[in-house]
This record gives C-alpha cells, sequence and structure tokens, in this order.
C-alpha cells in the first residue's frame, strides 16, 4: 500500500517509492505504475500533476480531478512555487548557506532547446569519500533538470545509471551500500487557486538513510534534517 502524505478533496500526495513509475509512457513501459496502484487503493480515478524518475523518491502530487489537474499544474509552475529535493553527489563541493543558480539550457523530448534554472546549495561534504549532498531547487520543469544540471557541473548524482559515473556508482554500491538512485523529492509548497499553499515533506526513506549515516557527515545532516522540519 502506498503512503499517503496528505490528501484532500482535490488533491492527493504520496510518499513515492524509487523503483516506480508514475505512469506508462514512451519512456516508462513496465510497471509498477503509481497513477494505477493509488487509483486501486482510493477506488477513483486520479491525475499526475508532476512526474518524478522512476528511481526518484519523494513527494508525489496527484489532483483527484481534471480540473484540479490543471489547476494544480499551473501552480506547480507559477515563480511562488518551491520544490525540494536532496541529492548525493560525486566530488567534494564547498560548504555553504548561500544559493548558486544554475541557468543552462536543456533539449526536451522533442529536440527542442528550452531555458532551464536550479537553486543548489550545500548541506554537507567529504573528502574522503569525495561526495557532497546537495540541496536542489529547481525553477523550472525540465526532464531530469536536477541531475543534468548537476552533471554539467561535474558533479553527478550517484547512483545514476544514465547520466552518472559508472565507476563512482560501483565504488559507492560496493563500498558504502548505495542502494539505487541518491535522489529524493524533499518538499512541496505550492500555492493553491482558492488561497493558502499546499504544504508538504517527504520523509528521506530508510535505504538512503542507512547509507548516509554510515558516512563521515551524518551527523551534521541528521542535525540539518531535525532542523530543517522544525
Amino acid at each position: 500500500m502506498l503512503t499517503i502524505l496528505d490528501q484532500t478533496d482535490a488533491w492527493v500526495v504520496i510518499q513515492k517509492p524509487s523503483g516506480a513509475a508514475v505512469h506508462r509512457s514512451a519512456l516508462a513501459r513496465e510497471g509498477p505504475f503509481l497513477e494505477r496502484l493509488l487509483g486501486d487503493q482510493l477506488g477513483r480515478k486520479v491525475y499526475p500533476v508532476h512526474r518524478l524518475d522512476r528511481a526518484t523518491s519523494g513527494a508525489l502530487l496527484f489532483a483527484l480531478s481534471s480540473e484540479s489537474a490543471r489547476s494544480l499544474q499551473e501552480s506547480l509552475t507559477s515563480p511562488e512555487a518551491d520544490k525540494r529535493y536532496l541529492a548525493l553527489v560525486r566530488g567534494h563541493w564547498t560548504l555553504g548557506d548561500d544559493w548558486q543558480r544554475i541557468d543552462r539550457q536543456l533539449i526536451d523530448d522533442h529536440e527542442v532547446v528550452r531555458d532551464a534554472s536550479t537553486l543548489l546549495r550545500c548541506v554537507a561534504t567529504s573528502r574522503e569519500p569525495r561526495c557532497a549532498l546537495i540541496e536542489a531547487r529547481p525553477l523550472t520543469g525540465r526532464i531530469h533538470q536536477v541531475r543534468r544540471h548537476l552533471r554539467g557541473l561535474d558533479h553527478p548524482v550517484l547512483g545514476d545509471s544514465k547520466l552518472g559515473d559508472t565507476k563512482a556508482n560501483r565504488l559507492f554500491r560496493e563500498q558504502h551500500g548505495l542502494p539505487r538512485l541518491a535522489l529524493h523529492c524533499l518538499s512541496l509548497d505550492l500555492p493553491l487557486a482558492g488561497g493558502g499553499r499546499l504544504t508538504v515533506r517527504a520523509p528521506v526513506p530508510e535505504d538512503l538513510i542507512a547509507m548516509w549515516s554510515a558516512l563521515p557527515w551524518w551527523p551534521e545532516v541528521a542535525r540539518w534534517l531535525e532542523a530543517s522540519t522544525s
């Protein structure tokens, strides 16, 4: 059964497990498909508002009507929307509270060049093993945006079989127990058409916590996670 993080009569947010596709598409022909699983669980049709990559975990929003889906999709692309991800990346990163803005165009599924912007800042960093935990806030919604922007900085997300570093992935899998793509959608904070905001946080899954807790910067990360929820 899928974990529901929050629900109203217009929408529902689930904790997306890694390894499940949002819905059937040209990029995802094999299940499980969360659209179907959640619809069966609720006993009604659901409408995906956004997508997360199959291997990514975290907060995933579904609408409960086509009208709500259109409204929430507009909210998701609003300048007031705030989506946060946590990514474990290859390489040491300078620790700091300031956001670094990445403006780098990306090519979409139709070979069209699109503007893409992401804010990044370092939560924790380590020289041995060389890795960093990065908080990412995408300001646009391009496919694989966070992964592609981090790859462009030569800091690919660990466990990324498509855009990552094969050698680093193998090292972190064999020596540090990395179970999968180390990318998690931590929170959604969106303005609602009728006023107020949709604010949901998705706990970091146990498989990533188990891996992170064995790294030297874990006490720092644990404090950051506790502070960020208060």
